[in-house]
């Protein structure tokens, strides 16, 4: 049997670290105050420290956060280098510091060192685990942090990147079978580049609801076409051609790849695709079937990831969707199925509430997107009055990961 190293470790394994970080840096944080106050130096004024006592703007300015802050993974990340203290310590014995302070300060620094020792190695590996803690705002400060150099990793290794991967996801009810919803999708790629002129790419996954292309409902393009077997391209707002995109049969559905180009900001593409899928699922909660899902798969090195859930007025209640990004790693199955709390990521960022009847579509991130949802929305035989929607937006999201809005569906009404 295979442990989940995640599940199966013990539970006070994290508070141990908690506690021994909070200890920590209590001590540090008393210590620094001690020592400021043997100097006359006010950590409410870092600027005025810095020129009363020779003492660094930028250190000073860390030890305003170290004294203030209650956050204990935000003073982690504020504490000085050796040569740093060093210098710290030989201005304040200068201006009046008792040797004996100064020495509770070297041992309170000495003490957190061991503490990240015991715990991740070193501080750099401190600095890791408390990134991928996520506590507050300073772990999401972290978070973000590592999420942007994996982006610039990511792009060099792969040699891609987008600016924006988006996906809208509408529910409408079944226009062929009352009671069932209709799921109809449009997203992609905008300002995809290649950094290197031999990187092609999938671009899209059309995977099959069922997971197998030979058992499932038929997909079809949202735009009609006159070859069933292009790419179901939203022409208007994308810069490539169908006959620019590989198709590749897989047995749980399709790849679209992007054959290899020019490279950097002249082959700079935006590829766009719509779908519809009738009769995907139950309009309302039905045995094990109580949650509808959006999802948008990110396989690529992207700025900004979007993902957007619209639902039409008959077929939500009061719910709000939950956001859930997971671990793509091992796996071939996005949020479905079992719930797999081992590969759920944290999310920082905030779900936005676009209103309803109508939302507001307009991005920051998209220049015409208001103008590709309405579109997409009328073909469908709707308005966008018709409609809620929610929204979320990740910086930097990691990869393979898909993202998801997960909404409770309504009871049958009586």
């Amino acid at each position: 049997m295979t442990l989940n190293p995640l599940a199966d470790a013990p539970a006070q394994a994290a508070g141990d670290f908690a506690s021994d970080l909070a200890e920590s840096v209590r001590r540090l944080r008393a210590a620094f105050t001690e020592l400021l106050a043997a100097i006359g130096a006010d950590p409410a004024c870092p600027q005025d420290n810095s020129r009363a006592f020779g003492i660094n703007r930028n250190l000073s300015w860390k030890l305003s956060k170290i004294v203030h802050s209650t956050d204990p993974s935000e003073v982690a990340g504020h504490l000085p280098g050796a040569s740093g203290l060093a210098i710290l310590l030989r201005s304040c014995s200068r201006h009046g510091a008792d040797p004996a302070v100064c020495q509770r300060v070297t041992d309170a620094m000495a003490g957190f060192d061991q503490m990240a020792a015991r715990h991740a190695d070193d501080r750099a590996g401190l600095d890791m685990l408390l990134s991928a803690m996520v506590a507050g705002e300073a772990g999401a400060a972290r978070l973000e942090a590592s999420r942007q150099r994996a982006f610039a990793g990511n792009s060099a290794i792969w040699g891609v990147r987008a600016r924006l991967q988006f996906g809208t996801h509408i529910h409408t009810p079944s226009a062929e079978q009352p009671g069932l919803v209709d799921v109809s999708s449009v997203g992609g790629l905008l300002d995809f580049r290649r950094l290197r002129p031999t990187a092609s790419w999938p671009v899209a996954r059309h995977m099959d609801a069922s997971g197998d292309a030979r058992h499932s409902v038929t997909a079809e393009a949202l735009m009609a076409t006159s070859d069933p077997q292009a790419a179901p391209l939203m022409r208007d707002w994308s810069t490539i051609a169908p006959e620019a995109l590989r198709r590749v049969d897989i047995d749980s559905g399709i790849v679209w790849e992007l054959a290899d180009g020019p490279v950097g900001r002249t082959g700079s593409s935006d590829i766009v695709f719509g779908r519809r899928v009738n009769a995907l699922g139950p309009a309302f909660a039905e045995g094990d079937i109580t949650t509808a899902t959006a999802i948008v798969n990110l396989g690529t090195p992207v700025e900004r990831a979007q993902l957007e859930l619209l639902m039409h007025r008959d077929l939500v209640g009061e719910q709000t969707p939950e956001v859930r990004l997971q671990s793509m790693v091992e796996t071939s199955s996005a949020l479905s199925g079992h719930d797999r709390g081992a590969l759920r990521l944290p999310v920082t960022e905030r779900l936005l509430n676009l209103g309803s009847c109508p939302p507001s579509l307009a991005s920051p991130h998209a220049a015409r997107h208001s103008e590709l949802v309405k579109c997409s929305i009328e073909a469908l035989g709707f308005t966008p009055a018709d409609f809620l929607g929610w929204r979320i937006v990740l910086r930097h999201p990691p990869m393979p990961s898909a993202l998801g809005l997960v909404i409770q569906l309504p009871s049958q009404p009586t």
